[in-house]
């Protein structure tokens, strides 16, 4: 994950989070990935939908040419600052305590503040990152690229990631410039002949001296004793500046002073450069992980890796549960328990070997199955209405025959008992009124009611007597419908309002 990567994602993730079955969807093809990892294959997969030039485009070519401008300016002053402080006239040695307080000196102790900014980068308001060259520099170079200031501005970058950004490139600038000081310092020492000398005010001789120097030189000094002065050469070296003219011990050992130039480019290569550079790889290595952490933290991805993570959770349960209904939303007219028999069974929109299964399981019985609805149109419905109409006055024609038949051999013996007793059989023979015509309705719970079953009902209403109305679940549910289901149903009746009409609600 790099800091391009980083800019793609705080340009992608406003505009194209996606949902969440996408994501989850995406999360599944990805298992066993990091969270940092599946952001990076998220990225990977949206990019394209990013307009050209991207937001990391423009970044990325503004960092190259603000390292690149800050590395040669270091550089530079690097050069300038070591060929400066080599400058030999002639007519005084070329004191090498300068130089070391510039490669030794200046090196550990803005290391030492790095080290420091770098335990406390994240912080936002780190005085010491703050107050780097770098950062300055960079704010002053913004301001000479208006063409960029747009896409810049809408980059809001993690403090902490902001922080890593300027240490890092606090210790290219500095790497640079030791390397300018390095190659002053050797593009002197074969140009010109240099005497080098030390002095200093303080009280130091040459034994304490010459400790100091041999503190500085043990990294290299069991495999290159050559680049280690000694105590001669340390107290040959000394240069008091009396008079304005040399002394003559200094001007007799002059072929040796210019020994000093190994100890110095290996001081300069040691500190300035190699313990540079590892402060240099510690500050990416930070970069680097500030990132990743600041990219789990930009705005929209804890979301989108929850959605990966997550299942797409329905709101619908696993086991049916109680439907809270209110009571201006439920049926009066229930029963809950069915019939063993009926005089017909619709089944709307079913087959009439799914009617049978069903009568099986409900175990109720009756002598007529219809299956309007469904694929029927209305004149075939209509016709069901009819059919069940006229099957049920035949089938009470039969008995209504029977009781006239048992009335009239009753009147002829009461005849013949009492004469003129005999009673009419309009008044002891049960007319065809009396006679019920109970139906039972089978219709699919899951499947809210529409207008084509109202219509049916209404018609069917004015034909019979008493119509059940029984919501019927699914095979795997034993044909019980689900509480909610049953609510829609009942909520429907309601509006309808058939006083014929009841609702079968176990």
């Amino acid at each position: 994950m790099t800091l391009a990567h980083y800019i793609d994602l705080a340009q992608l993730l406003p505009k194209h989070l996606g949902t969440h079955a996408q994501n989850r969807a995406f999360g599944l093809e990805n298992p066993d990935s990091t969270p940092t990892e599946q952001i990076e294959a998220w990225r990977t997969q949206h990019i394209d939908r990013l307009e050209l030039p991207r937001w990391s485009d423009v970044f990325v070519k503004y960092h190259y040419w603000i390292g690149l401008i800050g590395g040669v300016m270091a550089f530079v002053l690097g050069a300038i600052s070591g060929a400066t402080l080599l400058s030999y006239s002639g007519k005084a040695p070329v004191n090498v305590v300068y130089f070391l307080a510039l490669a030794v000196g200046v090196p550990v102790v803005t290391m030492g503040l790095a080290l420091i900014s770098m335990a406390r980068a994240s912080r936002a308001h780190n005085v010491l990152v703050h107050l780097s060259p770098a950062s300055w520099m960079e704010k002053i170079l913004s301001r000479f690229s208006p063409k960029n200031q747009e896409t810049l501005e809408n980059l809001h970058f993690n403090p902490r990631l902001s922080n890593w950004l300027v240490i890092e490139r606090a210790q290219m600038m500095a790497w640079w410039f030791a390397f300018g000081v390095l190659i002053a310092l050797l593009g002197v020492v074969v140009t010109q002949d240099v005497a080098f000398a030390w002095s200093t005010t303080l009280s130091v001789t040459p034994e304490q001296f010459h400790r100091l120097v041999g503190w500085i030189a043990a990294p290299w000094s069991a495999w290159l004793p050559s680049a280690v002065p000694s105590v001669d050469l340390i107290e040959q070296s000394q240069f008091f500046r009396l008079g304005g003219k040399l002394d003559n011990a200094m001007i007799h050992h002059a072929a040796q002073l210019g020994q000093w130039w190994k100890f110095l480019a290996m001081a300069t290569l040691v500190y300035a450069l190699g313990l540079r550079t590892l402060v240099w790889i510690a500050a990416r290595i930070g970069l680097r992980r500030s990132v990743k952490e600041a990219v789990l933290t930009l705005e929209g991805v804890p979301v989108l890796l929850e959605q990966m993570n997550t299942p797409v959770v329905e709101t619908t349960a696993q086991q049916p549960e109680p439907a809270f209904v209110q009571d201006s939303d439920s049926y009066e007219r229930r029963v809950t328990e069915l019939e063993p028999s009926y005089d017909a069974v619709l089944g709307w929109a079913m087959d009439r070997e799914t009617i049978r299964v069903i009568l099986d399981t409900l175990q109720v019985e009756t002598s007529l199955i219809a299956d309007p609805g469904g694929n029927r149109t209305l004149e075939e419905d209509a016709g069901i209405v009819a059919q069940i109409t006229n099957e049920m006055m035949r089938m009470t024609a039969i008995p209504r025959k029977m009781w006239g038949m048992f009335d009239e051999m009753r009147s002829e013996a009461m005849k013949a008992m009492i004469p003129g007793k005999g009673r009419s059989s309009a008044e002891e023979t049960p007319s065809q009124e009396d006679a019920s015509k109970d139906v039972l309705m089978l219709v699919k719970s899951w499947e809210p009611p529409m207008m084509d079953w109202v219509d049916f009902l209404e018609d069917l209403a004015g034909a019979v007597d008493r119509i059940t109305v029984a919501p019927i679940g699914t095979a795997e549910e034993g044909y019980r419908a689900a509480s909610r289901d049953v609510t829609v149903w009942s909520r429907k009746l309601r509006l309808v309002d058939l006083e014929k009409v009841v609702l079968w609600q176990p």
